[in-house]
Protein backbone atom coordinates (compact mmCIF):
# COMPACT_ATOMS: atom_id res chain seq x y z
CA UNK A 1 0.00 0.00 0.00
CA UNK A 2 2.68 2.37 1.01
CA UNK A 3 4.45 2.31 -2.83
CA UNK A 4 1.71 2.36 -4.47
CA UNK A 5 0.24 5.42 -2.36
CA UNK A 6 4.03 6.97 -3.53
CA UNK A 7 3.75 6.04 -7.00
CA UNK A 8 0.00 7.90 -7.18
CA UNK A 9 1.47 10.85 -5.36
CA UNK A 10 4.20 11.25 -7.75
CA UNK A 11 1.66 11.07 -10.66
CA UNK A 12 -0.23 13.96 -8.93
CA UNK A 13 2.76 16.00 -8.31
CA UNK A 14 3.71 15.34 -12.21
CA UNK A 15 0.21 16.46 -12.75
CA UNK A 16 1.06 19.74 -11.21
CA UNK A 17 4.25 20.38 -12.81
CA UNK A 18 3.51 19.05 -16.32
CA UNK A 19 0.14 21.58 -16.18
CA UNK A 20 2.49 24.52 -14.92
CA UNK A 21 4.80 23.21 -17.70
CA UNK A 22 2.34 22.84 -20.56
CA UNK A 23 -0.90 24.77 -19.95
CA UNK A 24 -2.18 24.54 -23.21
CA UNK A 25 -2.24 20.61 -23.27
CA UNK A 26 -5.50 19.12 -23.52
CA UNK A 27 -6.46 17.16 -20.72
CA UNK A 28 -6.20 13.33 -22.85
CA UNK A 29 -2.14 14.21 -23.29
CA UNK A 30 -2.30 15.07 -19.38
CA UNK A 31 -4.20 11.87 -18.41
CA UNK A 32 -1.51 10.15 -21.08
CA UNK A 33 1.65 11.56 -19.69
CA UNK A 34 0.74 11.45 -15.76
CA UNK A 35 -0.99 8.11 -16.45
CA UNK A 36 -3.92 9.53 -14.49
CA UNK A 37 -7.43 8.54 -15.32
CA UNK A 38 -9.10 11.29 -17.14
CA UNK A 39 -11.75 11.92 -14.93
CA UNK A 40 -9.30 12.59 -12.02
CA UNK A 41 -7.41 15.02 -14.87
CA UNK A 42 -10.79 16.51 -16.19
CA UNK A 43 -11.80 17.49 -12.54
CA UNK A 44 -8.28 19.23 -11.72
CA UNK A 45 -8.37 21.01 -14.91
CA UNK A 46 -12.33 22.14 -13.64
CA UNK A 47 -10.97 22.99 -10.34
CA UNK A 48 -7.79 25.21 -11.69
CA UNK A 49 -9.93 26.85 -13.78
CA UNK A 50 -11.84 28.73 -11.24
CA UNK A 51 -8.71 30.22 -10.26
CA UNK A 52 -8.86 30.07 -6.56
CA UNK A 53 -5.73 28.82 -5.01
CA UNK A 54 -7.48 27.31 -1.88
CA UNK A 55 -10.25 25.44 -3.75
CA UNK A 56 -7.20 23.76 -5.99
CA UNK A 57 -5.38 23.40 -2.68
CA UNK A 58 -8.68 21.86 -0.90
CA UNK A 59 -9.30 19.55 -4.01
CA UNK A 60 -5.16 18.15 -4.37
CA UNK A 61 -5.32 17.64 -0.85
CA UNK A 62 -8.54 16.14 0.59
CA UNK A 63 -9.44 14.46 -2.99
CA UNK A 64 -6.67 13.38 -4.81
CA UNK A 65 -4.24 12.90 -1.94
CA UNK A 66 -6.51 11.68 0.93
CA UNK A 67 -5.16 10.26 3.79
CA UNK A 68 -1.27 10.24 1.51
CA UNK A 69 0.97 11.97 4.19
CA UNK A 70 3.22 14.93 2.99
CA UNK A 71 6.99 15.96 3.71
CA UNK A 72 7.40 19.14 4.80
CA UNK A 73 9.42 19.41 1.19
CA UNK A 74 6.26 18.20 -0.31
CA UNK A 75 4.39 20.51 1.12
CA UNK A 76 6.33 23.59 0.41
CA UNK A 77 6.08 22.04 -3.21
CA UNK A 78 2.66 21.60 -3.65
CA UNK A 79 2.28 25.31 -2.04
CA UNK A 80 4.48 26.41 -4.93
CA UNK A 81 2.79 24.87 -7.60
CA UNK A 82 -0.91 26.11 -6.54
CA UNK A 83 0.36 29.27 -6.70
CA UNK A 84 1.64 29.09 -10.02
CA UNK A 85 -0.97 26.91 -11.74
CA UNK A 86 -3.51 29.74 -9.97
CA UNK A 87 -1.34 32.67 -10.63
CA UNK A 88 -0.12 31.78 -14.05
Amino acid sequence: RGREEGIYKKSIFNLLKTAVHFPDWPAAKLADFTELSMEVVTTFLSVQSEGDAAALNKYVREDLLTDIPLSGEEEDKLHGLIGQLVDG
